[in-house]
């Protein structure tokens, strides 16, 4: 897969963060970042996409050049299930940090009673 270096560059620079500041939390040197971003470097290991998408703050299909809804990853395997998971993670998300917790807390009490638990 394409490595998107214009995003990388661009999105590091929209961030203010300097090419070792990155480098810093990707755990690689500061001339890595730079021919990532210059397209020296064309292969990236899961590991630092997965750290480079944690320092420019966004997902690793930004880097991966693949621009995909989380909706259009989801449509080759809609079912019901699929269906509920993603109304509640909207509307997970649609909740202040107080309310997540409390969201996650009612879910987890939910697990504990054997009429709502899954049979294995």
């Amino acid at each position: 897969m394409a490595l998107d270096r214009y995003f990388m560059k661009e999105r590091r620079k929209e961030l203010k963060l300097t090419l070792q500041d990155v480098a810093d939390i990707v755990g690689v040197r500061n001339q890595t970042i730079s021919k990532y971003e210059n397209g020296v470097l064309t292969n990236m290991p899961s590991d630092v996409i997965e750290k480079f998408s944690i320092a420019l703050k966004c997902s690793p299909l930004d880097i991966l050049k693949i621009n995909i809804s989380e909706d259009e990853l989801a449509k080759g395997y809609e079912t019901d299930n699929n269906k509920k998971q993603k109304l509640l993670i909207k509307q997970f998300k649609k909740l202040n940090e107080n309310g997540q917790d409390k969201a996650v807390e009612a879910v987890t009490n939910l697990t504990y009673v054997p009429e709502y638990k899954k049979r294995v």
